[in-house]
Protein backbone atom coordinates (compact mmCIF):
# COMPACT_ATOMS: atom_id res chain seq x y z
CA UNK A 1 0.00 0.00 0.00
CA UNK A 2 1.21 2.96 -0.98
CA UNK A 3 1.26 6.66 1.38
CA UNK A 4 -0.71 9.00 -1.08
CA UNK A 5 -2.02 11.84 1.68
CA UNK A 6 -0.33 13.80 4.01
CA UNK A 7 -2.92 13.13 5.68
CA UNK A 8 -2.42 9.00 5.29
CA UNK A 9 1.20 10.36 6.46
CA UNK A 10 0.39 11.10 9.93
CA UNK A 11 -2.14 8.83 10.60
CA UNK A 12 0.97 6.26 9.90
CA UNK A 13 3.20 7.91 11.82
CA UNK A 14 0.57 8.42 14.76
CA UNK A 15 0.13 4.65 15.11
CA UNK A 16 3.83 3.97 14.53
CA UNK A 17 4.67 6.31 17.47
CA UNK A 18 1.56 4.57 19.95
CA UNK A 19 3.45 1.15 19.08
CA UNK A 20 6.86 2.56 19.95
CA UNK A 21 4.64 3.26 23.48
CA UNK A 22 3.51 0.02 23.76
CA UNK A 23 6.47 -1.78 23.23
CA UNK A 24 8.66 0.34 25.61
CA UNK A 25 6.43 -0.61 28.69
CA UNK A 26 6.20 -4.18 28.32
CA UNK A 27 7.73 -5.65 31.49
CA UNK A 28 11.08 -7.49 30.76
CA UNK A 29 10.54 -11.03 29.90
CA UNK A 30 13.46 -11.71 31.89
CA UNK A 31 13.14 -10.42 35.40
CA UNK A 32 10.24 -11.65 37.28
CA UNK A 33 9.20 -10.07 40.13
CA UNK A 34 10.73 -11.62 43.56
CA UNK A 35 8.78 -10.66 46.92
CA UNK A 36 10.74 -11.18 50.48
CA UNK A 37 9.02 -10.25 53.57
CA UNK A 38 9.51 -11.91 57.09
CA UNK A 39 10.58 -11.05 60.85
CA UNK A 40 14.26 -9.98 62.40
CA UNK A 41 15.08 -10.94 65.79
CA UNK A 42 17.80 -10.12 67.75
CA UNK A 43 19.55 -13.70 68.47
CA UNK A 44 20.30 -13.12 71.88
CA UNK A 45 17.49 -11.54 73.53
CA UNK A 46 15.03 -12.87 70.83
CA UNK A 47 13.02 -9.65 70.78
CA UNK A 48 11.97 -8.33 67.14
CA UNK A 49 14.35 -5.33 65.85
CA UNK A 50 13.19 -2.43 64.77
CA UNK A 51 14.97 -0.09 61.92
CA UNK A 52 17.20 -3.04 60.51
CA UNK A 53 17.49 -1.95 56.71
CA UNK A 54 16.53 -4.70 54.47
CA UNK A 55 18.35 -4.57 51.25
CA UNK A 56 17.56 -6.56 47.91
CA UNK A 57 19.96 -6.94 45.08
CA UNK A 58 19.49 -8.31 41.54
CA UNK A 59 22.64 -9.60 41.70
CA UNK A 60 25.70 -8.66 43.97
CA UNK A 61 26.88 -5.46 43.37
CA UNK A 62 29.62 -5.11 40.61
CA UNK A 63 28.55 -8.79 39.61
CA UNK A 64 28.15 -9.98 35.99
CA UNK A 65 25.15 -11.43 37.09
CA UNK A 66 21.52 -9.62 37.30
CA UNK A 67 21.35 -6.05 36.66
CA UNK A 68 22.40 -4.55 39.81
CA UNK A 69 19.36 -2.98 40.50
CA UNK A 70 18.91 -2.61 43.83
CA UNK A 71 15.50 -1.54 46.60
CA UNK A 72 15.09 -1.63 49.99
CA UNK A 73 13.24 -1.08 53.51
CA UNK A 74 13.53 -1.30 57.17
CA UNK A 75 11.94 -3.78 59.99
CA UNK A 76 9.01 -2.19 61.72
CA UNK A 77 8.34 -2.34 65.81
CA UNK A 78 7.48 -5.64 64.96
CA UNK A 79 10.38 -6.94 63.24
CA UNK A 80 8.03 -6.88 59.99
CA UNK A 81 9.97 -5.95 56.69
CA UNK A 82 8.25 -6.54 53.35
CA UNK A 83 10.27 -5.65 49.82
CA UNK A 84 10.20 -6.11 46.46
CA UNK A 85 12.33 -6.58 43.05
CA UNK A 86 11.92 -7.50 39.23
CA UNK A 87 15.31 -9.69 39.19
CA UNK A 88 16.84 -12.48 38.39
CA UNK A 89 19.22 -13.04 40.26
CA UNK A 90 17.69 -12.02 43.79
CA UNK A 91 20.06 -11.55 47.12
CA UNK A 92 19.02 -10.15 50.81
CA UNK A 93 21.35 -8.34 52.92
CA UNK A 94 20.48 -6.88 56.39
CA UNK A 95 22.05 -4.48 58.40
CA UNK A 96 21.91 -1.97 61.76
CA UNK A 97 24.66 -0.08 63.13
CA UNK A 98 26.47 -2.17 66.26
CA UNK A 99 25.08 -5.86 64.63
CA UNK A 100 26.30 -8.08 63.01
CA UNK A 101 24.41 -10.89 60.55
CA UNK A 102 25.70 -14.30 59.46
CA UNK A 103 23.93 -16.88 57.02
CA UNK A 104 25.27 -20.05 56.43
CA UNK A 105 24.51 -21.44 53.22
CA UNK A 106 26.00 -25.39 52.61
CA UNK A 107 28.42 -25.06 55.88
CA UNK A 108 29.64 -21.82 54.79
CA UNK A 109 29.39 -18.53 56.50
CA UNK A 110 28.38 -15.42 54.44
CA UNK A 111 26.82 -11.88 54.87
CA UNK A 112 23.43 -12.19 52.15
CA UNK A 113 20.76 -14.84 51.63
CA UNK A 114 20.51 -16.16 48.72
CA UNK A 115 16.43 -15.76 47.36
CA UNK A 116 14.22 -17.44 45.29
CA UNK A 117 12.38 -15.59 42.04
CA UNK A 118 8.84 -15.12 42.79
CA UNK A 119 7.79 -15.45 46.47
CA UNK A 120 9.95 -16.04 49.59
CA UNK A 121 7.64 -15.67 52.55
CA UNK A 122 7.58 -15.74 56.54
CA UNK A 123 11.47 -15.46 56.52
CA UNK A 124 13.36 -15.11 60.05
CA UNK A 125 16.37 -13.62 60.29
CA UNK A 126 18.38 -12.74 63.52
CA UNK A 127 21.22 -10.53 64.23
CA UNK A 128 24.04 -10.53 66.71
CA UNK A 129 24.65 -7.39 69.02
CA UNK A 130 28.26 -6.39 69.72
CA UNK A 131 29.87 -7.19 72.68
CA UNK A 132 33.31 -6.93 74.05
CA UNK A 133 35.41 -10.06 75.77
CA UNK A 134 38.68 -8.29 77.27
CA UNK A 135 40.32 -9.67 80.49
CA UNK A 136 42.80 -8.12 82.02
CA UNK A 137 45.19 -10.39 82.85
CA UNK A 138 45.54 -14.35 84.37
CA UNK A 139 45.84 -15.02 87.79
CA UNK A 140 47.36 -18.62 88.98
CA UNK A 141 46.19 -19.52 92.46
CA UNK A 142 49.31 -22.67 93.18
CA UNK A 143 51.43 -22.69 90.33
CA UNK A 144 54.66 -23.16 91.05
CA UNK A 145 57.64 -20.52 89.66
CA UNK A 146 58.04 -22.75 86.29
CA UNK A 147 54.40 -23.68 85.46
CA UNK A 148 53.41 -22.24 82.47
CA UNK A 149 50.02 -21.04 81.09
CA UNK A 150 48.10 -20.48 77.70
CA UNK A 151 44.94 -18.74 76.95
CA UNK A 152 42.62 -19.52 73.21
CA UNK A 153 39.31 -17.43 72.74
CA UNK A 154 36.55 -18.20 70.61
CA UNK A 155 37.18 -19.52 66.88
CA UNK A 156 40.41 -19.26 68.22
CA UNK A 157 40.03 -22.31 71.16
CA UNK A 158 43.01 -24.97 71.50
CA UNK A 159 45.19 -22.34 69.25
CA UNK A 160 47.51 -20.37 71.72
CA UNK A 161 46.69 -16.71 71.75
CA UNK A 162 49.34 -15.88 74.70
CA UNK A 163 51.62 -18.19 76.41
CA UNK A 164 54.71 -18.83 78.10
CA UNK A 165 53.46 -17.03 81.25
CA UNK A 166 55.80 -18.24 84.29
CA UNK A 167 54.46 -18.61 88.06
CA UNK A 168 51.43 -17.63 89.67
CA UNK A 169 51.12 -14.32 87.92
CA UNK A 170 49.04 -11.61 87.44
CA UNK A 171 50.08 -12.46 83.97
CA UNK A 172 48.73 -8.87 82.19
CA UNK A 173 47.38 -9.81 78.50
CA UNK A 174 48.87 -8.16 75.70
CA UNK A 175 46.45 -4.76 74.51
CA UNK A 176 47.21 -1.67 72.87
CA UNK A 177 45.52 1.85 73.41
CA UNK A 178 41.96 1.98 72.46
CA UNK A 179 41.39 -1.94 72.14
CA UNK A 180 38.28 -2.86 73.08
CA UNK A 181 38.99 -6.73 73.18
CA UNK A 182 37.73 -9.47 71.24
CA UNK A 183 34.33 -8.76 69.22
CA UNK A 184 31.24 -11.08 70.71
CA UNK A 185 27.30 -11.48 70.10
CA UNK A 186 25.95 -9.93 72.99
CA UNK A 187 23.46 -11.57 75.31
CA UNK A 188 25.11 -14.58 74.95
CA UNK A 189 28.26 -16.75 76.44
CA UNK A 190 31.65 -16.22 74.91
CA UNK A 191 33.87 -19.17 74.84
CA UNK A 192 37.66 -19.45 76.51
CA UNK A 193 40.10 -22.27 76.51
CA UNK A 194 43.11 -22.20 78.99
CA UNK A 195 46.20 -25.20 78.52
CA UNK A 196 47.94 -24.76 82.65
CA UNK A 197 50.48 -26.08 84.56
CA UNK A 198 50.11 -26.51 88.42
CA UNK A 199 53.06 -28.11 90.30
CA UNK A 200 54.10 -29.65 87.03
CA UNK A 201 50.88 -31.18 86.20
CA UNK A 202 49.43 -30.31 82.89
CA UNK A 203 45.35 -28.98 82.43
CA UNK A 204 43.01 -27.95 80.22
CA UNK A 205 39.35 -26.53 79.75
CA UNK A 206 37.35 -24.67 78.16
CA UNK A 207 35.08 -22.02 80.05
CA UNK A 208 32.93 -19.16 79.10
CA UNK A 209 31.15 -16.24 80.70
CA UNK A 210 28.37 -14.17 79.59
CA UNK A 211 28.18 -10.84 78.04
CA UNK A 212 25.44 -8.41 77.64
CA UNK A 213 24.89 -6.52 74.06
CA UNK A 214 26.67 -3.80 74.09
CA UNK A 215 28.75 -4.39 76.96
CA UNK A 216 32.92 -5.19 77.61
CA UNK A 217 33.56 -8.14 80.04
CA UNK A 218 36.95 -7.59 81.78
CA UNK A 219 37.69 -9.00 84.30
CA UNK A 220 40.83 -11.47 85.72
CA UNK A 221 40.53 -14.91 84.58
CA UNK A 222 41.56 -17.37 87.32
CA UNK A 223 42.90 -20.94 87.12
Amino acid sequence: MFITTETEMKTCLFISFLLLILYSCEPEKNSPNTIAEGYIYHSGTKKPLKGVTVYIYDGLPGSSKGSNRIDSTHTDAFGFFHVELSAEEPVLDLYKENYDFEYTVEGAVIGIVPLNVGNNLNLKFELDAYAYFKPYCLQGRNCNENDTVWYGFGRYINVPYAGNYLGNGPHTLNTWPGDKGRLVKGDKYAYYWLKYQIKGEWHERIDSVYVPSFTTWADTIFY
